[in-house]
Order: structure tokens, then sequence, then C-alpha cells
């Protein structure tokens, strides 16, 4: 089925294919699909009568559905709880988490009429809901509409849909994927016929088909939107950034350059990485004396010591060391680990791997 990007109708058709219904899975919460904007169930009740369909149809959905991961298992901020919000180091994130799983309580009770689930009396609908947008957040993908070619100025349809095409949505993803997705028309040339993975280079028997979510994610928008990051010993992530406040007097590029002939080597164990620091500073083609250069460069570095006081409760070094004890099997549910940790939920592992990103960016930056 193709809606237009974003549309948020296809929570209720996958609620109403689910085996089982809410009996089926158990819950959570957190953070912003693309552009911010939280998908709205409440636009999905008009289009409930649209969701029924052959039994074959929703057989197909039925054996997609066993394939999702279940509610306690799902990574994706709306579905995690409300403990590993603040694991992930990243108040920004949290809040935008918080703000949207509350946009989706207030919305659960006529959701919960609209397609006939009973009335737990507390979180019973909510952790389904949250659920159902975190799949449907993340499982579409864009493709051109069709039907847009053409048309009329002022009556055009949308220019991108969102595709839920089941089965073909399990690709993961790699920043340098061996498949793309293509549709072909059908007769009509308005709609398409078939959707499906395409090899993009020569593949070997066995390999992992695997699609590109998007080319310039940084690791906050990939986990907001899809709930992961490239986990630490894989390569780093040369589009993440840091959030420099824009009011932060810039220095010069020439001034960097220097540092970088001067200390020639230090970094190029991660190119990605370094790249990543480089483009997140506020630097300017302007030359700049050497005065208002070290007073920015001050000003920078303060800015990183200061927000991560107050944004990290555990240093790099802990992170790491937690890290390679969890490797070897000696944290799961461990009350030493403290935090989410202890919780015995798997999922703080994922909150665990995204902070320590974001702290290696931000230690590189302020060296």
């Amino acid at each position: 089925p193709l809606l237009p990007a974003r549309d948020t109708r296809l929570a209720l058709a996958l609620l109403r294919a689910l085996p089982g219904g809410e009996a089926v899975y158990g819950g959570a919460e957190l953070p912003p699909p693309r552009g911010g904007a939280v998908p709205s169930v409440i636009n999905a009740m008009e289009a409930i009568d649209a969701a029924e369909a052959s039994e074959e149809r929703l057989m197909l959905w039925r054996r997609w559905a066993r394939l999702l991961p279940p509610p306690a298992a799902t990574t994706h901020p709306v579905a995690l709880p409300e403990a590993l919000l603040d694991e992930l180091h990243h108040p920004q994130l949290a809040q935008a988490a918080r703000h949207q799983k509350r946009r989706i309580a207030s919305l659960v009770p006529r959701v919960n009429d609209a397609i006939g689930l009973a009335d737990g009396g507390d979180a019973d609908a909510d952790w389904l809901a949250r659920w159902a947008v975190a799949m449907t957040s993340s499982r579409p993908f864009t493709m051109r509409n069709l039907a847009a070619d053409g048309a009329a100025d002022g009556e055009a349809p949308p220019e991108l849909l969102a595709a839920f095409v089941p089965f073909i949505d399990m690709a993961n993803h790699d920043a340098e994927p061996n498949c793309v997705i293509e549709g072909r028309a059908d007769a009509g040339g308005e709609t398409y016929g078939v959707v499906g993975l395409v090899a993009s280079r020569d593949m070997e028997e066995g390999e992992e088909a695997t699609i590109s979510y998007g080319a310039t994610m940084s690791n906050a928008f990939m986990f907001a939107n899809f709930g992961f990051a490239p986990p630490p010993g894989t390569p780093s992530n040369a589009n993440d950034r840091l959030p420099f406040p824009s009011e932060l007097a810039p220095f010069s590029g020439d001034a960097l350059r220097a540092t970088l002939r001067t200390h020639s080597g230090r970094w190029a164990d991660d190119a990605a990485l370094l790249q990543a620091a480089l483009l997140s500073l506020p630097l300017t083609r302007e030359a700049r004396s050497a005065d208002d250069d070290a007073a920015a460069t001050r000003a920078a570095v303060d800015w990183l010591r200061e927000t991560a006081a107050a944004e990290f409760t555990t240093s790099l070094q802990r992170d790491e060391e937690l890290l390679r004890l969890h490797a070897k099997g000696l944290l799961d549910g461990s009350p030493a680990a403290g935090g989410a940790a202890a919780t015995g939920d798997d999922r703080w592992v994922v909150a665990l791997h995204y902070r320590i990103q974001r702290k290696r960016l931000w230690r590189l930056a302020e060296e």
C-alpha cells in the first residue's frame, strides 16, 4: 500500500492485522520522526473502513507482523521505557521523546474506541499505540508518486509517497548498501504494480541485502527515526554532528589547518570521526587575529565542557568499560552496572552505544 509521505493511517491498518491484538505484545516510550513531526494517529480513524481487506491480504500482513520486533524489544525512541531515555545522556532527544509520548497518549482513548480495543484503564493501549507509531514511522520508505507526473498546478497530489511493502521493509541500513528499492508502474502508469529490492552491485551468495535509510543522517537523526546508531567497533559516521550554538564566535579555518599540521597523524586512526568533528566546529573563511581565534577557541571548549558536565552522568571511559564487561557477559541485569543496565532490559546496550559514539565525537572536538 502507498500513502502520502509521513501519513500514519497504516498505524491502524497494522493494529487491525495483528494476530491476537493487544494481548500478544508488552510494552514501553520516546523521540521525533523526520522534521520533528509526530504522526497524528487521530487522522487515521477516517481510514478504518478502508483498512478492511480480503482474508488473503490480512494473512499476508499477519505473517509480516510476526516478524516485527515486539514492543519490549523495540529500540525506536517512542518504544523505549522511561528509564532508558535518561541513559541516552542526550536531554534534547529525551525531551522530544517525552513530548511525542504525551501526544500519543492523548490520542489513545479515541483510537482505542475507533479500532475496538478494550480500555484497560491505564497504559494498556498506550504501549500498543507507541509501538504502532514506532513501526509506522520507521518502516515505510519514500517513493516518487507516479500520479503527480503531469498533474495540473494546484491539483497536484503529493510528490512523494510512503510505501509499506511487507518483507522488503526488513532490509537493514548500510552506509554502503548493495541494494536499492525500485518500483515498476502498472499498465495505467499512475500506480506501482511491483516494488522490490534491486541489487546495485554484484553480490556474493548468502550476502545480506541492505539499503540506505539516508545518505547524510547524523547519529541523533538516525536514533530518533529508526532507534539505532552505529555501534562502537563499526565505522564511525562522518555525517554525525555536534550542536554548537550559533551564537558562538567562529574561529578561522587557517588556525584549524595550522593545528592539524602541528598534530599531523594524531587523529588518523578514525578519519570519519575526524571529519564529523571538523564539520561540527564553528569556522569562518575570514581572517581572524590570533587573539580573536584564541578567544573563540576558549569559548567553544568552555561550551563543550559545560554541556558535557550537564549532560553526561558517566565518563566515556566508564561507558567503554561497561561495554567491555557486557561483551564478556558480565553485566546482564547486574546491579553493579547501575542505571538502566540493572533493570534487565537488554535495550540499555543500544542507549550505551549511542552515548559512547556521542562522547567520542565530543572528546575529539574538544581535543
